[in-house]
């Protein structure tokens, strides 16, 4: 039931941070069945250093969702490129 349960989740990356990203992975890799990532910053050289799912000169949302869908091709996964500023805090 457990992986059955994880197959039907749906999970939303706001700001693809390391951690974020790290976590994200860990869902993906057994088959978590949706993950949406939500990102406005472009990709630096610098930050490569400590997120391996960042692509430089790309989306940040864009390039941690390819990498992501490369880990494990049967879950879907998107993103989008908006800002995650002052509209997402709690």
């Amino acid at each position: 039931q457990g992986q059955k349960a994880l197959g039907e989740t749906t999970v939303i990356l706001i700001r693809a941070t390391a951690a974020g990203t790290e976590t994200l992975k860990n869902l993906v890799l057994p088959g978590i069945g949706k993950i949406v990532v939500v990102d406005d910053v472009l990709g630096e050289e610098e930050q490569a250093c400590s997120n391996f799912f960042i692509r430089p000169g790309k989306n940040r949302a864009q390039g941690t969702m390819e990498y992501l869908q490369e880990l494990n091709p049967d879950v879907q996964a998107s993103y989008i490129h908006c800002d995650t500023g002052s509209q997402w805090q709690a």
